[in-house]
């Protein structure tokens, strides 16, 4: 799809997602999409490295877990699946006993106080700035999402940041 080259020329690809982002609440800018890199398809003939047919991360992740009640999907699909995975990945380590909790995020993205969602450019800026902890060392509930983590909490969360560019 590109951005508006290719079999799809009458399609914008950032036009279409600042309309669909503004929809949301969503804060896109069209000057930092235009930074991402484009990568052109990678042809099998006379290629030097061939990319595997398939690859599997899921010797990484965690047990599936269940959000409940609870719109925390931004914060499952961040710290526990893709935190845990990365961070399994990185060192080894059975992803399921150092699953990042959900609840320690999302209790400090959250939108409003009826616990319904949250954006993934706010998770992002949350892992940067506060990281993660274990979901043993701060249990999910999808019946409470105003506990948000206290100090002794953030420090321990401050060992697992995230590097990147969301600020």
């Amino acid at each position: 799809m590109g951005r508006g080259s290719g079999s799809c020329s009458n399609l914008n690809i950032g036009d279409v997602a600042q309309q669909l982002f503004s929809q949301s609440g969503y804060s896109y800018n069209p000057n930092e999409f235009n930074k991402a890199s484009i990568y052109e398809g990678l042809e099998d003939n006379n290629s030097k490295n061939p990319l595997p047919e398939a690859v599997s991360l899921l010797r990484f992740a965690p047990r599936r877990g269940d959000q409940g009640e609870q719109g925390s999907c931004v914060a499952w699909s961040s710290a526990y699946a893709a935190q845990t995975i990365l961070t399994a990945a990185a060192t080894g380590k059975d992803p399921n006993s150092i699953v990042f909790s959900p609840s320690y995020l999302y209790n400090q993205i959250r939108l409003g106080d009826d616990c319904q969602g949250s954006y993934i450019q706010r998770a992002m800026q949350a892992m940067k700035a506060n990281g993660g902890v274990a979901l043993s060392q701060y249990p999910y509930s999808d019946q409470d999402c105003s506990r948000t983590p206290d100090g002794g909490a953030i420090q321990a969360g401050k060992q697992n940041l995230i590097h990147g560019s969301p600020g």
